[in-house]
């Protein structure tokens, strides 16, 4: 089983990791509709897919209300970290300078998404530790871009 503190600190590295950069691009949404991981190419279509996968976590994990719902959320997770394995490998495969361009990509939709996450992971943690577990879990295999 995964410390709850762990997952905490991991929440909160991802609030530092995004407090790194900003970019007044159009939407990420807009860049990631459809697209894959594999399909990401370079940093901005990149995080454009991250936030995209961050997002769809967060709204399952706003939905977790019961032991269904928590399966659920982990399998959405799962998926996503499927996706996320081949952007961390395309990120640890950059070079300095597209991994700084990469930090630049984080936009407004990012940090929400990322606040939605971690709010929803504590009001999940404040109603029942089963739930935070099974989810918690899940986010165990999770990769970040910060390679």
């Amino acid at each position: 089983m995964m410390n709850l503190h762990t997952t905490f600190a991991a929440i909160g590295a991802v609030f530092l990791l995004a407090a790194c950069g900003g970019s007044d691009s159009a939407d990420s949404s807009n860049t990631a509709a459809g697209m894959s991981a594999a399909d990401a190419d370079g940093p901005k279509e990149i995080m454009a897919v991250y936030t995209d996968h961050i997002g769809r976590i967060a709204d399952a994990l706003e939905q977790v209300e019961d032991e269904e719902s928590a399966a659920d959320a982990a399998k959405v997770i799962r998926a996503a970290t499927t996706e996320m394995e081949v952007l961390s490998q395309k990120v640890e495969n950059m070079s300095q300078m597209e991994r700084a361009r990469l930090a630049m990509n984080f936009d407004e939709e990012f940090v929400q998404n990322q606040s939605r996450f971690a709010i929803a992971m504590a009001e999940i943690a404040s109603r029942d530790e089963q739930h935070l577990q099974m989810v918690a879990d899940a986010l165990d295999d999770m990769p970040t871009l910060d390679n």
